[in-house]
C-alpha cells in the first residue's frame, strides 16, 4: 500500500487560524497587563506549575512523535502508544499541557482561554487530515475514529 499523499498534518493551517487569537491575548496583556496578572500565584508557583505542564506536554510531543514516525515508516495506521488514547496527541499535547502552560509562564490568565479556543477550532481545520487518512485506511479508520476520541480519551469504551 502506498504512502498517503500529503499527510503532514495540519500544523501550518492551524498556526495560521491561531494567529488572530493571540495576537489579541499578546496586546490585550500588553495594554492592559494588571487586568490580567495572575496575582493569586506566586512567581515560584507560577512556574513551577508551567514547568510541570511543558515538560508533560514535550513528552507527550515526543512519545507521539516516535510513536507516528515508526507506524508511518511500517506504511500502517497508527493506533498503539498515545494513538491508542487520542486520535490527535500531538494537538491535544498543545491543547492541554503546552498551551496552559504559557499562560503560567507570561503570567496572564487571558491566555488560558486560548486552548479552549484551539480544542473548538480544530475540528474544523483536522477534516482535511482526517479525510486522507479515511480514504487510505478505509474501514480500519472509520472504526479506529469511533473507538478514540480527537482530544479527548473516550473513557467508557477503556
Amino acid at each position: 500500500m502506498p504512502k498517503p499523499d500529503g499527510i503532514l498534518g495540519v500544523g501550518p493551517l492551524w498556526g495560521l487560524t491561531w494567529l488572530p487569537p493571540v495576537a489579541a491575548v499578546v496586546w490585550a496583556d500588553r495594554a492592559y497587563a494588571p487586568l490580567f496578572a495572575m496575582e493569586v500565584l506566586p512567581s515560584a508557583a507560577r512556574w513551577a506549575c508551567g514547568g510541570a505542564l511543558a515538560l508533560l506536554g514535550l513528552a507527550v510531543v515526543a512519545w507521539a512523535g516516535r510513536t507516528l514516525r515508526r507506524h508511518r515508516d511500517a506504511e500502517r495506521l497508527c493506533t498503539s502508544g498515545p494513538y491508542a488514547w487520542v486520535r490527535h496527541p500531538l494537538y491535544a499535547a498543545w491543547i492541554w499541557f503546552l498551551g496552559p502552560s504559557l499562560a503560567f509562564f507570561a503570567n496572564c490568565w487571558l491566555a488560558f482561554l486560548l486552548p479552549p479556543v484551539a480544542a473548538l477550532t480544530l475540528p474544523f481545520v483536522i477534516g482535511r487530515e482526517e479525510a486522507k487518512l479515511e480514504a487510505h485506511f478505509g474501514d480500519a479508520y472509520r472504526e479506529y475514529r469511533r473507538r478514540v476520541g480527537a482530544f479527548l480519551p473516550r473513557w467508557r469504551q477503556r
